[in-house]
């Protein structure tokens, strides 16, 4: 009903990630639509992270592999929006957040 990009933008506001991702890309001096397309990216791979751990008690290598891949094209993708070295910074950002968010 609010159509991608302004449920993008909604979602975003309440999204922890968001302000990490935000505060990334304004350190390398991406635009905003530049920014909401990233954490697009990593709101897909989310949702497909989410689906396949999912299969983990059913088929685990199935799911291993699954993971594998799902992580590779969300590197591609962030890659393509951005370039190699800041797709990386992206990634491990979202890995402190992921760790911290844990507790860990």
């Amino acid at each position: 009903m609010l159509g991608d990009d302004r449920f993008t933008r909604l979602w975003a506001a309440q999204d922890p990630l968001f302000s990490v991702i935000q505060r990334v890309a304004r350190d390398q001096g991406l635009s905003d639509e530049r920014t909401l397309s990233v954490y697009e990216v990593f709101n897909d791979s989310q949702d497909a992270f989410a689906e396949a751990a999912r299969r983990f008690d059913f088929e685990p290598e199935l799911a291993a592999n699954g993971l594998r891949a799902i992580q590779t094209n969300m590197e591609q993708r962030l890659a393509g929006l951005v370039g190699e070295e800041v797709a990386q910074v992206f990634i491990r950002a979202q890995s402190q957040v992921s760790i911290t968010s844990r507790g860990m």
